[in-house]
């Protein structure tokens, strides 16, 4: 209904209530340790950019993308929660859950 042929999910029916809340915390934890192997991103940027892929769907400006692909220095920005605001929401007609365009 919405146009798009598949979407990329996580299925966490088989988990509890309590371990799909424990799920949610830990994986944002995780981002917030992680960091990035910066050689390896830039090859595989630099080969999902040959493949096709659309890179700005991945969460990186073009900007970002540009310096990454092509070597540059590039200090990650915090994520900043008021750029929700500004988010364009579409709304699934079948559960009526709402996810970023």
């Amino acid at each position: 209904m919405l146009g798009f042929k598949t979407l990329p999910c996580i299925e966490l029916g088989h988990l509890t209530p309590e371990q799909k809340r424990s799920y949610l915390i830990a994986d944002n934890k995780i981002a917030l340790n992680s960091g990035w192997n910066e050689e390896f991103l830039r090859l595989e940027l630099t080969e999902l950019k040959e493949l096709g892929a659309n890179l700005e769907l991945i969460g990186f400006d073009p900007a970002e993308i540009a310096n990454i692909t092509l070597g540059k220095d590039v200090e990650f920005k915090e994520y900043d929660e008021s750029a929700a605001e500004d988010l364009e929401l579409v709304t699934c007609p079948a559960c009526g859950k709402s996810f970023p365009r």
